[in-house]
């Protein structure tokens, strides 16, 4: 976005170091996330903010400290705090939310919220959760959405601002939207374009579709799905990783009807096996990544593609050689992949304490600073 005095009139294509292209649009919209304000007030420094940040702790568990079907919510910790536990893809998140914070582009889950994580929720389960127990730590920030044309008569706690998203027009002209939350993405996408219509300056008169399209991998997806890949797995791969059972309800739930060509990719290039053990995930889908969904570095696979970052670091640790090695030798190309920000500590945790998750954070970025994780510029 930017160089030049009009916004957005030059994009720079993310995979790509030097390219730079034209772009001709009717009307531009703000969807930014906790950033929002950073782009209005591009426009406008001295600008009214529309988002007040509130950072959430997470901590991952074993799947055995709670259910695979029930989750669990305390409304009211010793300090008045909400703590939930849920389960998710085999194990279980538990956190907090609602601490006021600023926004930054890495936010960590802080040793005491750590600890008052696993007190309050050993105070509901009748047992001690251990600290090496835990499997990773991680924090979010959530754009809570603030009117910036309502005076609100003062400070608010962010657990008493709303949850709902909020759309307006700047006086240039810019839609922004901001605060809603991941469950209502598809009611704010809907809201988002319909306003985008109301100007008039798009070329398009029917209303937003977006509540009728299926997702990619939804076409044909159904129940039991699951049992059609791992019949495909056995005859394609028979014993390999991706026949196991874990492996085929992983596929059909990341992929739905796009896990038949994962499938078939690992067949044609040999890249049946797991890249980590313990975890369903097999090399496949780092190729897959790379080829159809713009996967742009190894931290991008690991965090987003799949969720090992957030499921267990070590084991995404872990996982960075063979996520390299398999897309650099498999990647049609796309390069920046091997892409790697000396920024892995996010997802770093001790096992061994709160302690020791603030000294691996650092033994991850002394490594960085070493070459062990490449960048596109090398």
């Amino acid at each position: 976005m930017g160089v030049s005095n009009s916004i957005g009139q030059f994009a720079r294509r993310p995979l790509s170091i030097n390219a730079l292209y034209h772009c001709g649009v009717w009307l531009f919209s703000g969807a930014a996330g906790p950033y929002v304000d950073r782009i209005r007030q591009l426009a406008d420094k001295n600008t009214k903010k529309a988002v007040t940040a509130s950072s959430g702790a997470h901590v991952t568990l074993p799947e055995w400290y709670g259910s695979t079907a029930t989750g669990m919510i305390v409304p009211k910790t010793k300090d008045g705090r909400v703590v939930f536990m849920l389960p998710f893809q085999g194990h279980i998140i538990a956190g907090t939310t609602d601490s006021a914070c600023d926004v930054i582009d890495r936010p960590v889950a802080h040793a005491e919220e750590v600890k008052f994580i696993l007190d309050a929720i050993s105070d509901f389960l009748c047992i001690k959760v251990r600290e090496e127990d835990v499997l990773s730590t991680w924090s979010g920030i959530r754009p809570l959405a603030a009117d910036p044309t309502v005076e609100t008569g003062g400070s608010q706690s962010t657990s008493s601002i709303s949850r709902d998203h909020l759309i307006f027009t700047e006086p240039n002209g810019l839609i922004t939207i901001t605060g809603g939350k991941w469950t209502t993405y598809r009611r704010m996408a809907e809201d988002a374009v319909d306003t985008a219509l109301a100007t008039g300056k798009l070329p398009v008169t029917q209303p937003c579709r977006t509540s009728r399209l299926k997702l990619l991998g939804g076409q044909a997806y159904n129940p039991t799905l699951h049992t059609e890949v791992a019949q495909q797995a056995s005859t394609l791969l028979p014993s390999t990783a991706a026949c196991s059972p874990a492996t085929a309800r992983h596929l059909a739930s990341a992929y739905g009807d796009q896990a038949h060509e994962v499938l078939e990719l690992a067949a044609d290039e040999h890249l049946a096996g797991l890249l980590v053990p313990g975890h369903p995930y097999i090399e496949a889908e780092v190729v897959h990544a790379c080829r159809s969904e713009y996967c742009a570095s190894v931290e991008d696979f690991l965090a987003r593609r799949t969720r090992l970052a957030f499921l267990d670091s070590k084991a995404a640790e872990a996982a960075i050689p063979r996520v390299s090695s398999s897309s650099r030798s498999n990647s049609s190309g796309n390069s920046s992949i091997h892409s790697y920000h000396a920024s892995w500590q996010t997802f770093i945790i001790a096992s061994s304490g709160t302690n020791g998750f603030i000294q691996q954070q650092q033994s991850a970025m002394s490594r960085a600073s070493r070459g062990l994780l490449m960048t596109a510029h090398d």
